[in-house]
């Protein structure tokens, strides 16, 4: 549910050849608000490059940010290009933000590439939020690992996303 809203977004840029910038902001605050585990969404234009991102504050580094140079992120590029819908690049890491996913929706404009709409969602606020859902912890301790095939090293290669709370467990 929570990538169709992103496609929904580049459902609605396509049909209008784009979208007015004070409209993509109301969408994309709407798609924050509805999931949580958003940190940001993006337009990446058809360069690569992000040109508008919701919110803006604590995503100043990210404007001009070329999505192509990362190879998780090209790798969903190409795939999200090559079949005109979505792919998921993950894990991304970084040395300043815990680690991420991000899904690529394709839009168009005049039936041409024009690049895509960006959600990266916090995998520890995704978990998070799982595990509020269902109400995991209150029975069992749920530890979340994702494998980053880029990391150099046994530590890089398995991260750990998500750990819940350690609570008394009570029979």
């Amino acid at each position: 549910a929570q990538i169709n809203s992103l496609r929904r977004m580049a459902d609605r840029w396509t049909e209008s050849g784009g979208t007015p910038l004070q409209s993509w902001e109301r969408d994309a605050s709407a798609v924050s608000s509805d999931f949580p585990a958003y940190r940001a969404v993006s337009w990446v234009d058809a360069n690569l490059r992000t040109r508008w991102i919701w919110p803006q504050t604590g995503n100043e580094h990210a404007v001009a940010f070329d999505h192509g140079r990362h190879p998780l992120r090209a790798q969903a590029i190409r795939q999200a290009r090559d079949s005109f819908t979505y792919a998921i690049a993950a894990p991304l890491v970084s040395p300043v933000e815990r680690p991420a996913l991000a899904v690529y929706a394709t839009v168009l404009s005049s039936g041409s590439f024009d690049g895509f709409i960006v959600g990266e969602l916090s995998l520890q606020r995704l978990f998070e939020i799982i595990d509020n859902r269902l109400n995991i912890s209150s029975r069992y301790v749920l530890r979340a690992r994702i494998l980053n095939t880029l990391g150099a090293t046994a530590e890089e290669r398995e991260l750990l996303v998500f750990t819940s709370p350690e609570t008394e467990m009570t029979d």
